[in-house]
């Protein structure tokens, strides 16, 4: 079945049109009006131009509306949250202000504890110890 379907479409390669009919053809695509490139390519410039000042025109509007809204938006938020942000910066200084305490007590117990050692152990300021005899 192939091969006789290969053998049939060998046949039809080999058919040519006939020598009037080849410069007919020619002589009546020849004589059609053929289309300036220019003029076709001008065309295709002004409308790619028009529609990309049309999508830029739409980009400008959309950011626009997008950034006024976010503004008004800011503007709102940060009214609204003057109150809050207040508490949270007292709140924050009362939490900075316990820690500063907190480093105070720690340095004050440190030294207590080391002269307490130092009376326990005999040793003075100076840096003389004195070992206690049993």
């Amino acid at each position: 079945m192939e091969e006789r379907i290969a053998n049939i479409l060998k046949q039809f390669s080999a058919i040519e049109p006939r020598n009037s009919y080849m410069e007919r053809s020619k002589g009546i695509i020849l004589a059609s009006r053929q289309e300036v490139h220019e003029e076709v390519s001008r065309v295709h410039f002004w409308s790619g131009m028009r529609l990309g000042i049309a999508i830029s025109m739409a980009s400008l509007v959309l950011v626009a509306l997008v950034g006024g809204f976010s503004y008004y938006q800011d503007q709102t938020v940060a009214s609204l949250n003057e109150k809050a942000l207040a508490m949270e910066a007292i709140d924050a200084s009362a939490q900075f202000n316990l820690q500063i305490s907190d480093a105070g007590y720690y340095t004050e117990s440190a030294a207590r504890v080391s002269m307490a050692l130092d009376e326990i152990s005999g040793c003075n300021e100076l840096g003389g110890c004195v070992t206690p005899t049993p």
